[in-house]
């Protein structure tokens, strides 16, 4: 893509899609822009887990898991 200053979304677009048909181009959004439409990543590991039948214990009075929880949930989850 050749950059220009005087582009606007509409010129951009088209090229962006067409590097994403070919496999070029991968979209990404951070900063939880779609916190609102999807879960978190914590969220998706236990909806993983719980397809693949990695176990989760509960922690009576914490919601959220630790990193070392994560890495090992994710690790089961991948082995699945």
């Amino acid at each position: 893509m050749q950059e220009s200053p005087n582009l606007i979304f509409e010129d951009i677009m088209p090229q962006l899609a067409g590097l994403y048909r070919q496999g070029l181009l991968v979209p990404f959004l951070g900063a939880g822009m779609s916190r609102d439409l999807c879960c978190g990543w914590e969220q998706m590991l236990k909806n993983l887990a719980a397809e693949t039948g990695v176990t989760i214990w509960d922690k009576p009075g914490e919601n959220r898991l630790t990193p070392s929880e994560i890495i090992r949930i994710a690790d089961e989850i991948v082995s699945q």
